[in-house]
């Protein structure tokens, strides 16, 4: 997949199950967001325990597509940040030191420093440790 497809790119995960799941994707129908799977079919918002989760279309340094929610290690510093949607319609990396965090600029993560080292669904404690969630 091309880099400029990538920002489509949606993982679903179950906060039910605690699982990500592997055979479903989003269709987008008048307006209303359609989860389509083997075992679930119907309007998103019927289905209050599955989370999209957006791709930034930025990679760390190890190549990995980073995700909204994931938590990212800035070496320079040995900092967490979490990867969040941002209300003008960008991605930001934040910290845990305020109600919004201190930001963490982009660019430093398109110059492949950082790693992901886990993410607010699967590492709860990791990110409450840190002040994340």
């Amino acid at each position: 997949m091309t880099r400029n497809l990538d920002r489509f790119k949606v993982k679903l995960f179950n906060s039910q199950s605690n699982i990500w799941l592997r055979d479903a994707y989003l269709i987008t129908i008048d307006d209303e967001l359609i989860l389509r799977s083997n075992t679930r079919n119907g309007l998103l918002k019927d289905f209050p325990s599955v989370i999209p989760v957006q791709s930034t279309n930025e990679r760390d340094k190890n190549g990995k597509l980073i995700y909204e929610g994931d938590l990212i290690l800035r070496p320079d510093r040995e900092e967490i940040y979490k990867i969040s949607y941002c209300n003008n319609g960008c991605f930001g990396a934040f910290d845990g030191g305020s109600p919004f965090g201190k930001p963490f600029p982009f660019p430093y993560i398109r110059s492949n420093s950082c790693t992901i080292i886990g993410n607010i669904y699967e590492n709860k404690d990791l990110a409450i440790e840190h002040n994340l969630i």
